[in-house]
């Protein structure tokens, strides 16, 4: 009994840490999907800014954007796209948990001559 104990201690802890880091990537991924389609709609792809912090008053972001002290960053990169005249728009969201930075990276393509993107 007192072997399997820590063990057992061991993989509960394992599983709330991965519980853990699994709702912070997904609340990442709904702000970067969501700063991507108002960058894109708003066209403030072609002006910036290009980064920023999410707060937490939820009328500001749509949602909370703090998790537990969870503070989640992102930028913008606007880049030639290779195939045609479009140009790629790029949101990263950052965040540190656990003393590792941790990112989630969403992507559309936009027209230069309209204010909106393609493929939202």
């Amino acid at each position: 009994m007192a072997i399997v104990l820590p063990v057992a201690m061991n993989g509960l802890s394992l599983a709330l840490r991965l519980g853990q880091d699994a709702r912070l990537r997904g609340q990442a991924a709904t702000l970067a999907s969501g700063k991507l389609e108002e960058l894109a709609a708003t066209g403030q792809w072609q002006t910036g800014p290009f980064s920023g912090e999410f707060t937490n008053d939820p009328a500001a972001t749509g949602s909370s954007a703090t998790a537990g002290g969870t503070v989640f960053r992102w930028s913008a990169v606007v880049a030639p796209w290779s195939v045609s005249t479009m140009n790629e728009l790029t949101v990263e969201v950052t965040w540190t948990a656990a003393r590792h930075e941790h990112s989630v990276v969403v992507t559309t393509l936009v027209d230069p001559s309209s204010s909106t993107a393609t493929g939202l």
